[in-house]
């Protein structure tokens, strides 16, 4: 308990796997991207002082532990399931994981410098759930089915809170418009998480009927960039023309640091909008944002002033 386990997959079944057994075994998760170079994943690896890393052999070459990989590297296949079920395994030790554990760290995307791990609690993560669940609840007289690719850590948990079903969208499918639409009609997905540029190039292909494919889906989440009012617009204008058709445009908005802060429902928002960028909603309940007085003719990081003034000095990790 207390150490980081990282998790070094594709964004699929075995992932979700590995994140609950992580947080069975009570202990906190590091989601390492495959996309991340062998120079960035060994300085994640030293960083946070993980000694075990959850991958699959196809993966495993990439990671740092040359000379005693055996130690520190669980190979993840899926005949791993039928392998354990003829053996002999001790009794698991339950741990008491309270609300202020560690869940997962998410790794910044290093604008400012080197990335940085935010260590995130059981409580941040639950909090998002539930306010995620409360604001879009799921319905209650028809099954639900929820694609996970995109910020996957910080989404996949949500629909197994409420018995519902996550779907996993293979690296190889998510930015390939055509067959994501097509993915999402053929497994009945209902609800998905993107960037609102992803989005937009989905919107943007040609010869698609959106109101056959994506038409019938119940949530369709923006997270990660500012929503810009052109793709309400575009949004409306598609699923305008069938009143009920169409999924509640939901921007989330949020930092690495203090997770969801606020969710806004965009349908219709962009008639007679003046702003470039569409709505981010009320702060949720129980969170408080403060505005720095950043000049306006300068770009910044509060990173930059952390000598000017301590209190927003990033807390050390560990």
């Amino acid at each position: 308990k207390g150490s980081v386990v990282g998790l070094y997959l594709p964004h699929c079944e075995e992932n979700l796997l590995a994140n609950l057994a992580v947080w069975f075994a009570g202990t906190g998760f590091l989601m390492m991207e495959t996309s991340g170079t062998p120079a960035l994943l060994e300085q994640l690896i030293e960083s946070m002082d993980v000694n075990v890393v959850v991958t699959d052999s196809t993966l495993a070459a990439n990671l740092p532990f040359k000379e005693d990989i055996d130690s520190h590297v669980l190979i993840y296949e899926k005949e791993l399931g039928a392998v354990l079920a003829g053996e002999a395994l001790p009794e698991l030790i339950d741990y008491a994981v309270g609300m202020d554990d560690l869940a997962y760290v998410s790794m910044t995307s290093g604008s400012t410098g080197a990335p940085k791990g935010v260590l995130v609690p059981h409580r941040s993560a639950v909090y998002c759930f539930e306010a995620g669940l409360h604001l879009y609840p799921y319905r209650e007289q028809e099954p639900e089915f929820e694609g996970m690719n995109v910020f996957f850590a910080w989404n996949v948990m949500r629909p197994l809170l409420v018995g519902s079903c996550a779907v996993m969208i293979p690296d190889e499918i998510i930015f390939d418009p055509p067959k994501l639409l097509n993915f999402i009609y053929l497994h009945s997905i209902t609800r998905i998480m993107t960037t609102p540029s992803l989005l937009q190039t989905i919107l943007n292909w040609p010869n698609m009927d959106f109101n056959k494919l994506i038409g019938d889906m119940t949530v369709w989440y923006l997270e990660g960039e500012v929503v810009p009012q052109k793709l309400v617009r575009c949004w409306d204008a598609i699923f305008s023309a069938k009143e009920g058709r169409g999924a509640c445009l939901a921007n989330c908005y949020s930092t690495w640091e203090s997770c969801d802060i606020s969710y806004a429902n965009l349908n219709g928002t962009s008639v007679g909008a003046k702003n470039i960028s569409a709505p981010a909603g009320s702060v949720l309940p129980g969170q408080q944002v403060f505005l720095m007085p950043i000049p306006n003719d300068s770009i910044t990081s509060p990173y930059e002033h952390v000598d000017e003034d301590p209190m927003w000095k990033p807390v050390p990790m560990g």
